[in-house]
């Protein structure tokens, strides 16, 4: 059975699909040049993971990688101006008091694409009680392709920039209740070609990001609960704060919506189901639709517990 989980995983990291940022052009000066360059956001910033420190709260801080104390893989389709595509596997290791994570994600426009690969580890810290603090780092690398002819200079295509980063976090969890912090792109740093020419100085979203997430989750009756979170984002130029809120009946079905700031549709809604303990399924999309591509965004997430 072992070696079905590893093959999955496998499939999963080499074939995912691509994804897709909302990109714009910034312009970046070079040594005795002026090129324009897309601005990956990755799936960081606008992406409308509507209530990802829920569903995947180790995408944001490597110490939330196993919180849940079981196996599992994640998967996001995402439709914004085009498709998007991640995925991470979640392995705890009781015996040691750690866990792994791996993440892969593809973001793609029409000049450019970006390939995101991280591998994390933590270590749990048992605190009195049932309450653990967890300390965890993700060495990280990004590897971005352009189109040169599309930006004006140069005739080489999809050419490949590679750049490692590092990610670190800390998380403590009692009960239902969890907080974390984490540090993403921890060194940021600059592409350069091969003729002197900067072209990516922004490694997702371009600079160091600290995040701080805080959630619990109260009963409210025998077949009731109710969770709450915040989300903050943090970089030099931007915050980008999530509220997000939601029901769920009986641990099976979930509604909830997230109010985030700075962007131009500020909520966010989302349904979910769980299927037979194994398979989480939800559906989320912006409440309005976009003005300037006058159609909703939508994702699907999709979870599997071993």
């Amino acid at each position: 059975m072992k070696n079905k989980y590893y093959l999955i995983l496998v499939v999963v990291f080499l074939c995912f699909g691509k994804t897709s940022a909302q990109s714009f052009a910034n312009a970046l000066i070079a040594p005795e040049r002026l090129i324009f360059i897309p601005s990956f956001e990755g799936t960081n910033s606008y992406l409308p993971l509507s209530n990802y420190h829920f569903f995947n709260p180790y995408y944001y801080n490597p110490a939330m990688a196993g919180i849940e104390d079981k196996k599992q893989l994640n998967t996001n389709w995402n439709r914004q101006i085009d498709h998007s595509f991640s995925g991470s596997y979640e392995q705890p290791i009781s015996s040691i008091n750690s866990a792994i994570g791996m993440h892969y994600s593809y973001t793609s426009d029409e000049f450019s694409s970006a390939r995101y690969y991280g591998l994390a580890y933590n270590y749990g810290f048992n605190i009195k009680g049932k309450a653990k603090l967890r300390l965890g780092f993700q060495f990280s690398q990004i590897s971005i392709s352009f189109d040169e002819n599309q930006i004006g200079f140069g005739d080489n295509q999809n050419k490949w920039y590679n750049s490692p980063s590092m990610d670190i976090g800390l998380a403590f969890q009692a009960k239902q209740f969890r907080f974390g912090v984490s540090v993403q792109n921890l060194f940021p740093t600059t592409l350069i070609s091969e003729d002197g020419v900067t072209v990516f100085s922004d490694v997702m979203n371009g600079e160091r990001q600290v995040n701080i997430s805080l959630a619990n989750t109260f009963r409210l009756s025998k077949n009731w609960d109710w969770s709450l979170a915040f989300l903050f984002r943090n970089t030099e130029t931007q915050n980008i704060h999530d509220l997000s809120s939601y029901f769920s009946f009986r641990k099976k079905y979930f509604v909830g919506t997230t109010y985030r700031t700075l962007v131009d549709d500020p909520w966010i809604g989302f349904v979910g189901i769980k299927i037979k303990e194994k398979v989480n399924l939800q559906f989320s999309c912006n409440a309005k639709k976009d003005d300037f591509e006058d159609r909703r965004f939508f994702e699907v997430l999709g979870q599997y517990l071993f």
